[in-house]
């Protein structure tokens, strides 16, 4: 079973749709004339959860999922983008130098979320759960202060 570490979901969640984008379209799309765009991200959102992975793709790589075979962690592609914040040019992180063999359909352009729910941000999408139970109907609570015993995977 997988669940989202909810302790670093805004900061992981932004890099990672970001990286996904990148990856799956091969472009990072036309610069704003100033070198800069603003984004508002608060709203216009479609959602979707799952209470399995269903693309194969993990964020990182923690002892619980260590024998998994069938994920890919983009953990290695998207910790380099945050090297502008890391003053110790020795702790920075390298760029892999291929690219990881995933096709995630909901990161194409194409990709039709009509279906999905909408929300605005910020969203807590495991909130309604389903969560970690034990046999005796108990919740399981695990981690750092504030997470949810959820699982499963959610996408914006």
């Amino acid at each position: 079973m997988k669940f989202l570490d909810l302790s670093h979901i805004a900061f992981s969640f932004v890099l990672f749709l970001q990286t996904i984008a990148l990856l799956s379209s091969g472009n990072a799309g036309p610069p704003h004339r100033h070198g800069r765009e603003c984004v508002s991200i608060n709203s216009g959102w479609e959602f979707k959860r799952w209470e399995a992975n269903p693309d194969g793709v993990i964020y990182d790589q923690r002892p619980d999922l260590e024998n998994l075979t069938d994920v890919t962690s983009l953990k290695p592609w998207i910790m380099p983008s945050g090297n502008d914040f890391i003053e110790d040019v020795a702790r920075r992180h390298g760029i892999p130098g291929e690219r990881p063999d995933i096709d995630v359909e909901y990161a194409r352009n194409d990709f039709d979320d009509k279906s999905w729910m909408s929300v605005n941000t910020p969203h807590d999408w495991g909130i309604s759960g389903p969560f970690y139970k034990t046999p005796d109907n108990e919740f399981i609570v695990g981690g750092g202060m504030g997470r949810l015993p959820i699982f499963g995977v959610g996408w914006y």
